[in-house]
């Protein structure tokens, strides 16, 4: 790619908001918690039931909506 182009492609990204912005996935946040963060959690964290209880609030909220 000619140093033009791409900086005609770094342009237009910054024009259309999604320069230096990370792919977002297919992965929802229930999915996420469950299989991510909860493991880590309990792995890590001495408050992991605490973590548990306000994941479910948080996604009984939103989930609601």
């Amino acid at each position: 790619m000619g140093s033009r182009k791409g900086e005609n492609k770094i342009k237009q990204e910054i024009f259309e908001g999604r320069f230096g912005r990370a792919e977002t996935g297919t992965m929802t946040l229930k999915d996420f918690i469950e299989a991510i963060y909860m493991p880590w959690a309990k792995a890590n964290k001495k408050s992991w039931l605490n973590d548990d209880h306000y994941n479910k609030v948080i996604l009984k909220r939103l989930l609601r909506q």
